[in-house]
């Protein structure tokens, strides 16, 4: 078989049309071609499914094998080029046809979405984001290029008698013993970037339709709809997601285009020659042709000076059964914060719920099904609009966590996807917490070793308030878990300032006044998810606005307040309800106090 041609198994196993619920399709390896007497030894030779292998063995990574700690520091190429230059600059292929082995990776420097492709017609300078345009943020699309790595190597070194590296003037790659360096001490190179599975969006007029079936709809969840996605409509073949860790800061990786050695510090680039995550022993230089022999041996002898690329990510894409819930964003919801921490904390709880419920629904071995979510600005489909408007929507997508699928989403009919929402509500209501309900999240409810990387935004009552407007379209409230919350705020409100007198009207909505004389000021407490802009109602987008109030004819204004905002910084709260007693001479802008 030639060198370019593929074999039938091969070929669908690339496609993602063989399913691998028994071992993984998409593999990368971790090995470390050490040399010694002349000859190369593999001394370490592991692999992992390529989705645990982005995170796991990508440079920068300590890996501990068989008592001895490796330093990830390379990329590495199983299949080589049959020239003899190959056995000396491995990955030197891989540069040499980009078109062939990079892809393109098209996503927002600001939100994180990923887009199929781009329209570049739009500015010659820069893309900008959609996501980010209805969020009222300076978002830019990127393009970057993404390379499927064969593996990953440490740094091999020629090393002394007491396996310490030799310095100096000495033979290099094999002409002695070469290893890679034992790690016992480890430093902190710097932030990992976690590479997770995202769900392409498709870019707004661009044409690019999606093989989307709705499988799911229910009068009981007026906000939310089921679907199922298929690849040219053709069932089996399964949805493509991407794959990609973007290095330390995002700014993606400096490799090599001769060894494929990964640089992790700026020095690395900058340095006169550098050893190969390799080492090229006498045993292989033999299959050097006779007449160049002298002179290949010699360039294997020297340090590689090759030329570095930046800004390349590691990653692959793969086709797996998958169905998503599409959430149409509607006021009261901020759209302009949608993508806050906050917005991420309540979704991210949604979602995390979805693949635990529908895990034991479907009786699983946990970890069988993955999830994540992405926003989507889509035309709005409406004969009464005339204007160019976009509709905004949060899909939230559940997908079999073996590439090629196991069928396991598909299960999913009707009374199932019913069972799992209700299950859902449940427990981010906190019927699922130890104990008493947490306050943000606890290991009942939400924490896992899975999401280990999200529990610093994961907040179980902001989803709970947020799945509560999926369902009835009921405006997020801090009073929908506790009645008590806005109660209790008060109290605090009142023990910081006595000189404010509080009471209540009607359910919500809080009255103060400072004397009796005073015209009072109505408060309305509100969930952070909420933008309230209607007629009557101060929008705190731009602060409180107190000081715009006019009295006594504004009387029967209220004053929103977030309730996480009163509730964190209450006394700059009350600093902020006293300027409506005593407004300032001269207008104040209060943007940045929240």
């Amino acid at each position: 078989m030639e060198q370019n041609e593929k074999g039938l198994l091969e070929v669908l196993i690339q496609r993602g049309m063989v399913p691998s619920f028994a071992f993984p399709l998409d593999v990368c390896t971790f090995t470390a071609r050490e040399s010694a007497d002349g000859e190369t030894k593999l001394t370490v030779n592991t692999s992992q499914d390529m989705r645990i292998a982005l995170n796991s063995f990508v440079p920068g990574n300590y890996l501990t094998i068989d008592k001895k700690t490796y330093l990830s520091h390379g990329m590495t190429a199983t299949m080589i080029p049959s020239n003899p230059e190959a056995i000396i600059n491995r990955v030197q292929h891989i540069f040499g046809d980009e078109e062939k082995y990079l892809t393109e990776y098209n996503y927002c420097n600001e939100c994180d979405t990923v887009f199929k492709s781009v329209d570049t017609s739009l500015q010659k300078d820069k893309n900008p984001c959609p996501i980010c345009k209805v969020s009222a943020r300076d978002g830019e699309i990127l393009s970057k290029k993404l390379i499927r790595p064969d593996g990953f190597a440490p740094r091999i070194v020629p090393v002394d008698q007491s396996k310490n590296e030799r310095t100096g003037d000495v033979k290099i790659n094999g002409y002695g013993p070469m290893e890679a360096i034992d790690q016992t001490r480890q430093t902190n190179i710097g932030r990992k970037f976690r590479a997770k599975a995202k769900f392409p969006s498709p870019y707004i007029n661009n044409n690019d339709a999606e093989n989307q079936q709705l499988i799911w709809e229910s009068k009981e969840w007026q906000n939310i709809k089921a679907y199922s996605m298929q690849k040219d409509d053709v069932e089996g073949e399964g949805t493509e997601l991407v794959v990609a860790n973007r290095g330390y800061s995002d700014n993606g990786w400096s490799i090599c285009k001769s060894c494929g050695l990964v640089a992790l510090d700026e020095k690395d680039t900058r340095s006169q020659g550098h050893n190969r995550p390799y080492s090229i022993s006498p045993e292989e230089t033999r299959r050097f042709p006779e007449e160049r022999k002298p002179e290949l041996i010699e360039a294997s002898k020297r340090l590689c000076n090759g030329e570095w690329e930046s800004g390349l990510f590691f990653g692959y894409s793969f086709r797996t059964d998958l169905i998503f819930f599409r959430i149409k964003l509607t006021s009261p919801l901020d759209m302009k914060q949608r993508l806050s921490a906050t917005m991420r904390g309540a979704i991210t709880a949604i979602k995390e719920s979805l693949i635990t419920e529908t895990t034991l629904y479907l009786n699983l071995v946990d970890r069988e099904i993955e999830g994540g979510y992405r926003h989507i600005s889509l035309p709005r489909v409406d004969k009464a609009i005339t204007e160019n408007t976009n509709d905004e929507y949060i899909d939230i997508f559940l997908f079999d966590a073996v590439s090629g699928g196991a069928g396991l989403v598909d299960l999913l009919d009707d009374d199932a996807i019913q069972a799992i929402l209700s299950q859902t509500e449940a427990r981010l209501k906190g019927e699922r917490c130890h104990g008493s309900k947490c306050q943000r999240a606890c290991i009942g409810c939400l924490l896992d070793f899975r999401n280990s990387t999200e529990h610093s935004i994961l907040n179980r009552i902001h989803g709970y308030e947020l799945l509560q407007y999926l369902k009835a379209s009921t405006p997020p409230s801090p009073t929908m878990l506790d009645e008590d919350r806005v109660v209790n705020l008060i109290h605090r409100l009142e023990h910081l300032d006595s000189s404010l007198g509080y009471s209540l009207k009607g359910n919500s909505v809080y009255q103060i006044q400072r004397n009796p004389e005073d015209t009072p000021l109505k408060i309305h407490f509100h969930s952070i998810l909420t933008l309230w802009s209607a007629e009557g109602v101060i929008n705190l987008e731009e602060g409180f606005g107190i000081e715009e109030v006019t009295r006594p004819s504004d009387a029967d204004l209220v004053c929103c307040i977030p309730f996480e905002v009163a509730r964190d910084s209450p006394s700059e709260v009350i600093g902020r309800l006293h300027q409506y007693f005593d407004p300032p001479q001269e207008s104040i802008d209060f943007t940045d106090l929240f």
